[in-house]
């Protein structure tokens, strides 16, 4: 037998606690009891936070196959998944034939409940303004729930935009585009032309005068949504704009064809017969002479606009009214004439 005496400190006062075990056995007992207790906490540790991570990431998704598009969504969204299989039908031929291509892989199309969600698959963290992804890395469209997400998303023109980033990433595969093309074409698929905001947003820039130059907008992912707008509403101009220079869609698919056989810019020089900086300059001309005086359509403006012909129609009645005096006073000067008795005594006692 061993007597050991242990000293611990407790506060100032240094007290000894004596005891007496059986060195070897007692002492690899506590060693074990030790040793099992933190691995215990370890282990329970680590299922809380297994737990809590699949709670969290457990998805309950229904499915619906159209074609080769695979529409995933939990029950509370169907009408949402509805709505793609609808779009799908109506869209993806058209997608197909002025990309002139076949999508045969599959594709999963994903209605997301949360941010969180968006963000776990897309494996990054996406500006806060998207609405829908398209990861070409894993052939999935990514869809955001308007009613969480933002109520004002257009969800229809949401996915046709990313179905278009999805057939313009199989045409153009390795190619080096610069990002306003790709952008204005999916505008271009998904809305068709310039509506009045992005008119107005148009209009606002160039008094501004912040017009984005067209290699800017390839940092799209780090603009405000404002800035945001703005690239958007450019790119689509510039595909409607290069629509008129191209003149109709066979010379825009032949259009295409040269880029996949001579690359970008040998192919838009070719075609368009200006170079990109010449494009540039006269894309300008066109969007500052087409949507310049679009900004009094602002509500701001239209409030000092109000202001501006109530004043105008203030000062016209004004005007009228006296010229209506005028005519009167002439009026009865011709009927009286200055021989009348009232008026000679009006001017004797003016003299007096």
């Amino acid at each position: 037998m061993v007597r050991i005496v242990i000293p611990f400190s407790l506060g100032k006062k240094t007290r000894s606690f004596s005891g007496s075990f059986n060195y070897r056995r007692d002492w690899t007992y506590y060693q074990v009891l030790e040793f099992m207790t933190k691995r215990l906490i370890n282990v329970i540790i680590f299922l809380f936070v297994f737990v809590t991570i699949l709670q969290g990431n457990t998805y309950h998704f229904e499915m619906i196959r159209h074609q080769n598009f695979l529409i995933k969504y939990e029950i509370t969204n169907e009408n949402l998944a509805l709505q793609v299989v609808g779009l799908l039908e109506q869209n993806s031929n058209k997608m197909e034939k002025f990309y002139d291509i076949d999508v045969n892989t599959p594709v999963s199309v994903v209605i997301v409940e949360s941010l969180e969600d968006f963000d776990s698959y897309a494996r990054s963290s996406l500006p806060t303004w998207t609405g829908a992804a398209y990861l070409s890395s894993q052939n999935i469209i990514l869809l955001k729930n308007p009613t969480w997400s933002n109520p004002e998303i257009n969800f229809q023109r949401e996915f046709l935009h990313e179905l278009s980033h999805l057939y313009f990433h199989k045409k153009f595969e390795g190619k080096d585009i610069p990002l306003w093309y790709n952008e204005g074409l999916a505008e271009y698929l998904s809305v068709g032309s310039i509506d009045l905001h992005s008119g107005l947003v148009l209009s606002n820039a160039i008094w501004a005068k912040s017009i984005l130059p067209f290699d800017r907008i390839d940092s799209l992912l780090f603009f405000s949504k404002q800035k945001a707008e703005l690239a958007y509403a450019q790119s689509l101009s510039a595909i409607l704009f290069l629509y008129e220079r191209l003149g109709n869609r066979e010379n825009w698919n032949y259009f295409h064809q040269m880029i996949l056989e001579k690359g970008w810019e040998p192919a838009f020089r070719e075609n368009v017969k200006m170079d990109l900086i010449d494009f540039e300059v006269t894309w300008y001309h066109y969007i500052d002479d087409k949507y310049r005086w679009l900004f009094i359509l602002n509500a701001e403006n239209l409030i000092w606009v109000a202001l501006l012909l109530v004043l105008i129609a203030g000062m016209y009645l004004v005007r009228y009214r006296n010229k209506k005096i005028l005519k009167k006073w002439e009026y009865e000067e011709q009927i009286h004439g200055f021989d009348n008795p009232d008026y000679s005594n009006f001017e004797s006692g003016y003299k007096e």
